[in-house]
């Protein structure tokens, strides 16, 4: 009686294999590396494009260096302020100052914002007590704040850090409560179930969920303290990018102002950028469920 007899199965660890998956491997990075260069080429043709069109409107449409600039004129003032020393006049002085601002203020909110976001979540009587507050402030702009702060702290520093807090808490606040709240329950009861200690189920289960959200909030809550910042070196200011643009506007030194705003925006985008970077770190799954 004849035994039928299987064919061997093919050997998964087998060289050919090995070299089958490493040229898939490769294939796949090469498509992304080819992906992340054609993505910096719509950028930069899109940043160019707009330079072409500023350039245009100035040169043939508006040709008045008072009202709108020309690259070319924006650029010879950038390299000016560049080279300064003095004081009011240094742009790299101006943009440190503004940065640290910027990142005491922002700082300060990240810090306040989720803990207290924490304690909402975790007590709905201090939900209670603080979400209409919260929602009420959010609407209020920041620079409605600027005479109160002018009187209760002065026109030291700690005003315009201030005012920078009141632009940024609200958002880590409330975006931390909205998050924690969102966590899957059915993830909190399984841990439970399995014994998971309330130290462990902080570390697995709501650290994890929430941290998508608190990197939304820091790139929101970043932008719209920038976007506070020439309001907050108003306040009795003598430094920083927002007072440099103030003080060319009142010369009407346009191409001054072009240059503030372009290394706002600049500082914006690194910031943003490295936000995201150490999201890309901490938060690997994001995007990937």
């Amino acid at each position: 009686m004849m035994t039928r007899t299987n064919p061997p199965a093919d050997n998964v660890y087998s060289p050919e294999n090995r070299q089958d998956v490493g040229a898939t491997k490769t294939k796949i990075k090469r498509k992304a590396s080819n992906r992340k260069f054609i993505n910096v080429m719509i950028s930069i043709t899109a940043v160019l494009f707009a330079v072409l069109l500023w350039w245009v409107a100035a040169k043939w449409i508006v040709d008045s260096e008072i009202i709108l600039p020309t690259p070319g004129q924006v650029i010879d003032k950038f390299l000016v302020l560049a080279v300064t020393t003095s004081g009011e006049q240094s742009l790299w002085l101006n943009l440190s100052i503004s940065v640290m601002r910027v990142l005491a203020g922002w700082g300060l909110g990240l810090v306040v914002g989720v803990t207290i976001g924490i304690a909402m979540a975790n007590s709905r009587y201090i939900l209670f007590a603080l979400d209409p507050l919260l929602e009420a402030g959010r609407a209020i702009p920041p620079l409605a704040f600027a005479p109160l702060v002018l009187v209760w702290f002065g026109i030291g520093e700690t005003s315009k850090i201030v005012l920078l807090f009141f632009a940024a808490f609200p958002i880590f606040a409330i975006s931390t409560t909205a998050a924690i709240l969102r966590v899957d329950v059915s993830l909190k009861r399984t841990a439970l179930t399995l014994g998971a200690s309330r130290s462990f189920m902080l570390r697995a289960v709501t650290i994890p969920s929430v941290l998508p959200e608190i990197f939304v909030a820091m790139r929101v809550a970043s932008a719209i303290v920038w976007t506070t910042l020439v309001a907050a070196e108003l306040l009795a200011a003598s430094q920083g990018l927002g007072f440099m643009i103030m003080k060319a506007g009142r010369f009407l030194d346009t191409a001054t102002i072009f240059v503030g705003i372009i290394m706002i925006g600049i500082a914006a985008y690194i910031i943003d950028r490295i936000i995201r970077i150490i999201e890309h770190k901490l938060v690997p799954w994001k995007g990937k469920g």
